[in-house]
């Protein structure tokens, strides 16, 4: 996860909450929360007192959110506030399925199973079950990555500038 470490609109500690059960400190996985924030010491506290030092991790700011990234199965935008974050755009142009919630213009980039999943709000109850459908799902995560990259180049604008050139020579074609 890409985020602020602010807890009332990222919803890290409803995360962690979901992934402190006793299912899922069986499992094998990870979870880096990259970014800095007011709630760190929150977040580090929960992690704490869930004992999960050996499952989430702190990881600070990055300067390379490509190579966060290139090293994760996927990304995780399960959150309370957001508009359309930049890493759910660069995730899926690097082939990796996401996981986030059904706020601001997220949805619009995924179709539930085929290259992430939709959690309908970012509460502990709701990450557990978009979470285990995504385990459910963890032999189709490189399949469901190419589906999110087919995506990102269908829905990702061409450059700007060509997008504008192409609207006026339209405009000046009707003169």
């Amino acid at each position: 996860m890409l985020a602020a470490l602010e807890v009332w609109r990222k919803a890290q500690d409803n995360l962690v909450q979901a992934l402190a059960s006793d299912k899922w400190k069986q499992r094998n996985w990870t979870l880096h929360l990259y970014g800095e924030g007011k709630d760190r010491q929150i977040l580090q506290d929960l992690i704490m007192k869930s004992r999960m030092q050996q499952k989430v991790f702190l990881e600070g700011n990055t300067n390379d959110p490509k190579a966060v990234l290139e090293g994760s199965h996927l990304l995780l935008q399960l959150t309370h506030i957001d508009a359309m974050p930049l890493s759910v755009v660069e995730a899926m142009a690097l082939g990796k399925p996401v996981a986030l919630s059904n706020i601001g213009d997220m949805p619009y980039w995924i179709s539930e199973g085929e290259n992430g999943w939709i959690s309908s709000d970012a509460s502990v109850e709701q990450i557990d079950a978009t979470l285990e459908r995504a385990w459910r799902q963890r032999e189709d995560w490189a399949r469901m990555g190419e589906n999110a990259f087919t995506t990102f180049m269908r829905k990702f604008p061409e450059s700007a500038e060509e997008n504008l050139l192409q609207q006026i020579e339209a405009v000046i074609m009707k003169s």
